[in-house]
């Protein structure tokens, strides 16, 4: 391979925009510089290399086995650029006009938001929070790219790429609503897999999810999922106005049973507690907002 002293970070960082947008053009917008000029950073890549990096298919640009293998340690070296450059400055939340980006599953946005707008908008009135839906697939490039700060939620095995903290304990529990026909006292292991269930489409993708798959593997049962919705705040709606029942975490369960008439139960099945926790890179972990920002998500956890 060709000596790699004299690569630049505006090659690596043509390096890291052809591989995420597969294409020569959107690369060059994505960087901001011209077409002819991007072309000629995947020339000089491809030498540097000795690979072809990118090769064209019937529909679009694909990378390498080579260029895959590459991403994640180029991306680290330009995280590691970008933090030598960045000046450390104080950060006074009082004064402070920021925006911190989270992705979060919306029980999670419910339990604790309340709490963490009380708090920003008493300490911090100019920190804006933008919260995005989640997306498994990409908040890791996400958070490795600096277009999210933390993703909020339930990682059994977090990448060794991020920082992560406890923010509160959960556990499962069941809805129903009150005078189910098919349930006493108690919720048996025979009346949850004989009832129609609902569950949230983003629970489906999750630790949530995985979490009662296994215990379905366990008892070598497993219940009807009749809906599968998009909305966690629609499931408490369809359950007291049906014969529906749906497990659901302890923290959101409690918040809107008495307005919606709802029983809580015990589930019939041994299932693991939910850990939320904040996931972070480490480009933003020194960083003074970012130490009190994460400070304000312990805190607000902690009253919500």
């Amino acid at each position: 391979m060709n000596s790699v002293k004299n690569v630049d970070r505006t090659l690596l960082r043509c390096f890291d925009a052809l591989i995420a947008e597969r294409s020569v053009s959107r690369a060059a917008e994505r960087v901001g510089i011209s077409q002819p000029t991007m072309s000629n950073a995947l020339a000089r890549l491809r030498k540097l290399f000795n690979d072809p990096l990118l090769l064209r298919t019937r529909g679009e640009m694909m990378p390498t086995g080579r260029a895959l293998d590459l991403l994640k340690p180029v991306r680290k070296t330009l995280a590691d650029i970008d933090s030598m450059l960045v000046e450390p400055r104080d950060f006074d939340p009082a004064t402070s006009q920021v925006t911190i980006t989270l992705t979060v599953l919306e029980h999670v946005e419910h339990t604790i938001l309340p709490a963490l707008t009380q708090r920003l908008q008493r300490e911090a009135p100019l920190v804006n929070v933008e919260m995005r839906s989640i997306n498994p697939e990409k908040a890791l490039d996400w958070l490795e790219r600096g277009e999210l700060d933390y993703r909020l939620g339930w990682l059994r095995n977090p990448p060794p790429s991020l920082r992560y903290q406890a923010l509160f304990r959960d556990k499962f529990v069941c809805l129903a609503r009150a005078g189910h026909p098919g349930i006493g006292d108690k919720l048996t292991l025979s009346q949850y897999m004989s009832l129609a269930h609902v569950c949230v489409r983003s629970s489906s993708r999750s630790e949530y999810w995985r979490t009662l798959n296994e215990a379905f593997l366990e008892c070598s049962r497993r219940p009807r999922i009749a809906f599968m919705v998009q909305d966690f705040m629609v499931v408490p709606r369809m359950v007291a106005t049906t014969d529906l029942i749906a497990t659901v975490p302890e923290r959101f369960a409690r918040s809107v049973a008495d307005q919606h008439s709802l029983r809580i139960f015990k589930p019939p099945l041994d299932l693991s507690d939910i850990c939320i926790s904040a996931y972070w890179h480490e480009r933003t972990h020194t960083l003074p907002v970012h130490r009190w920002f994460r400070k304000m998500l312990a805190d607000a956890s902690r009253d919500a």
